[in-house]
């Protein structure tokens, strides 16, 4: 059994993309109850810093390649979106357009109905003088009718 998972541990083990593998080694042993942990031992600082960056190489690729589908689909959005703003432009003009038509026409009606009201209210104005001076000019006449008749 040890040995059959041990083979499918380095079955599974595959080369990284951006690492070197230079030797495996493969022993059988016996279970040591003592050992608790493991270390793995780095190589020189300059073969360290090659891995790292052919990694960092092969991650930048990778969002390169995904910059790439994005700046594509951005693309697609950018095109969908002047062509549903060109009709929601046209819509967003034209009631503009009928707005201020609309607008026009409230103060047409608004000067048609002022005027009415002015002239309306000069006419009550001028009937309200002459309703008060006939008024005035009636009770001045009954106010001599009921003088003559206190006379007799």
């Amino acid at each position: 059994m040890k040995k059959h998972y041990s083979q499918t541990f380095i079955d599974r083990t595959k080369k990284p993309q951006w690492g070197t593998v230079k030797d495996v080694k493969i022993e059988e042993t016996t279970v040591n109850p003592e050992i608790k942990n493991f270390k793995i031992i780095y190589g020189e600082i300059q073969e360290e810093l090659h891995e790292g960056f052919g990694a960092m190489q092969e991650i930048f690729t990778q969002y390169w390649k995904e910059f790439r589908e994005y700046r594509q689909e951005f693309r697609d959005f950018r095109r969908e979106f002047q062509q549903e703003f060109g009709s929601f432009r046209q819509e967003f003009r034209n009631f503009a357009k009928e707005t201020q038509e609309n607008f026009k026409t409230v103060l047409e009606k608004y000067g048609e109905i002022s005027e009415k009201l002015t002239t309306i209210l000069e006419t009550l104005v001028k009937e309200s003088k002459e309703t008060r001076k006939m008024l005035n000019e009636t009770m001045n006449l009954l106010k001599r009718a009921v003088e003559k008749l206190a006379e007799k």
